[in-house]
């Protein structure tokens, strides 16, 4: 079950790479761009994208006893500034960074927009963080505040992977 994990893990990862480095690069079309964009497909496509690259970094961390020594020690009123600073740093990749092309994607946005986008990755980053945190046994034995607080602290690495999957992987 864990080769199969980390296989996935890898194989996510030589997406990324070859996305972003890979020698096959499209002309760019604003009109085409402005039409994937709009289109109601690319929602969900962007939901996949971004489980992606939560999981890519949260599988890499997740075994690790850090996670739950972190989760453990720090107090709630922490918890939940690592939770606001995980939005942030989520929203400031996703909507300011300067990653290959992509402004295709991000460009034009309104304020409701950017917030839904931050919002919604970090909902995916927790969920995602939940599900390998599970896969991984990191529950068990664990109470709920401690389990909550385990997916908060691994939520930061998985909202950075999804927020930067969202736009490594596509570009």
């Amino acid at each position: 079950g864990m080769v199969v994990v980390e296989a996935g893990t890898v194989a996510i990862g030589v997406s990324v790479g070859a996305a972003q480095f890979g020698g096959q690069h499209r002309e760019e079309d604003p009109q085409e761009d402005k039409r994937r964009l709009e289109s109601a497909e690319h929602i969900p496509a962007q939901f996949v994208i971004a489980f992606c690259g939560a999981i890519l970094f949260a599988a890499n961390v997740a075994p690790t006893e850090e996670i739950v020594m972190i989760a453990v020690e720090t107090p709630p009123g922490r918890l939940l500034g690592l939770a606001v600073l995980s939005m942030l740093l989520g929203g400031l990749i996703l909507f300011q960074s300067d990653f290959t092309k992509a402004h295709r994607f991000t460009r034009r946005r309104l304020r409701r927009d950017v917030l839904a986008g931050t919002v919604i990755t970090y909902a995916l980053a927790l969920l995602c963080s939940a599900l390998v945190l599970w896969f991984f046994g990191r529950f068990a034995g664990n109470g709920l505040g401690v389990c909550v607080a385990q997916v908060v602290v691994l939520g930061l690495a998985s909202t950075l992977g999804a927020s930067a999957g969202r736009l490594l992987i596509q570009s």
